[in-house]
């Protein structure tokens, strides 16, 4: 059997709302409040034979009152008891607020639901896998196996080396080892970004222990970028 399921609970509405409700409504149609015992007695009656929750409402001037919980349906058949032009304001009230509940799912619409969350699932597994031989192939293109001098980059860009020393610099692509070596060095995150390298260029040992000279060089994915770089800074041949 289809049994529906609620994905939330029934909208209710307390004795008070419901009173606040048409107590404002009357007031705008010109018709007297109701009192909050005589409406009590109305619900009451109207509802005998009804399930419904009661609770104990504390007043500020240490009274008691009578509380209920109705659920829209009940709130309606109270509404019926009051005149044609306030009834139907305070039924139009109660349908907005019923529209705004939560829609009620059967089961097979729960089904219905997981199967096509597990088809979208499914199809995104399948795109992955069409895309992920293509960016190997990608990477294979780029490959940083090749690289460069920044002398031969900027021989093969057309610009010449100190100007794109100095976009490099500029750019955080290297930096210098330091004041007295002068000696170009690539940023560590743009060996992440496998555009730059430090390739070792020389080793010299010695009884001090051996000393590793590296050579800032260019890939081949950096080449790329570095000559978009260099046509947006406007600096080919110039």
């Amino acid at each position: 059997m289809n049994m529906p399921i609620n994905i939330s609970q029934i909208k209710t509405m307390t004795n008070l709302e419901l009173l606040d409700l048409i107590n404002e409504i009357r007031k705008s149609h010109g018709e007297s409040i109701i009192r909050l015992n005589d409406f009590n007695v109305r619900i009451v009656d109207e509802l005998d034979g009804e399930n419904y929750e009661s609770f104990v409402v504390f007043n500020p001037n240490k009274t008691t009152s009578q509380g209920f919980h109705l659920t829209l349906e009940q709130c309606t058949l109270i509404g019926m008891r009051e005149s044609k032009g306030v009834r139907k304001s305070v039924l139009h009230k109660l349908k907005e607020l019923e529209s705004a509940q939560p829609k009620e799912l059967s089961r097979m619409d729960l089904i219905q639901l997981a199967l096509a969350a597990e088809q979208e699932n499914e199809a995104l597994k399948q795109h992955v896998a069409v895309l992920e031989p293509k960016a190997q192939v990608v990477d294979v293109i780029a490959d940083t196996v090749n690289t460069y001098t920044i002398r031969e980059t900027a021989k093969t860009i057309g610009v010449q080396e100190s100007k794109l020393i100095d976009l490099m610099l500029q750019k955080r692509w290297v930096y210098r080892e330091n004041s007295h070596c002068r000696r170009l060095c690539a940023y560590a995150h743009r060996i992440d970004q496998k555009v730059m390298t430090n390739k070792v260029s020389k080793v010299i040992v010695s009884a001090e222990g051996d000393k590793v000279f590296t050579q800032a060089r260019v890939t081949a994915f950096g080449l790329t970028r570095l000559t978009a770089l260099v046509a947006a800074a406007g600096l080919l041949n110039k």
